[in-house]
């Protein structure tokens, strides 16, 4: 097995994260993340794991043992709702309340007025 530091900045940019992102995501400096895509250091079990999640990809494309990047989440969601995940995880404590709060009250009024789904904006 070997990992393939340029699968890992690929993966990356189409998930639109900039480096400093996807480290306040995973918690590693990005001095950590730029010697990850360069090459010189490989990460760790935990964190191939973190970042193939973070990612919507596997680990086992990351490590070279396929080549279909597709990961759990790109079978699970459409392109639009792995975005959100992503926006969602990189927003603050105080946006992510916000937020979930909004949720709750537009499923409460979707229940109050009948609606299986909110109307196309």
């Amino acid at each position: 097995m070997s990992f393939d530091s340029g699968r890992l900045a690929e993966r990356r940019r189409a998930a639109g994260l900039t480096q400093m992102q996807l480290c306040g995501q995973l918690n590693v400096s990005v001095a950590t993340l730029r010697r990850w895509e360069a090459g010189r250091f490989e990460p760790g079990a935990t964190a191939l794991g973190q970042l193939a999640t973070h990612l919507g990809t596997t680990m086992r494309y990351l490590l070279r043992l396929t080549d279909n990047s597709s990961g759990a989440l790109a079978v699970m969601f459409s392109a639009e709702e792995v975005q959100l995940i992503f926006d969602y995880r990189a927003a603050g404590e105080g946006w992510k309340g916000m937020l979930a709060e909004c949720l709750r009250d537009a499923h409460r009024v979707m229940d109050v007025c009948g609606l299986k789904e909110a109307a196309p904006l």
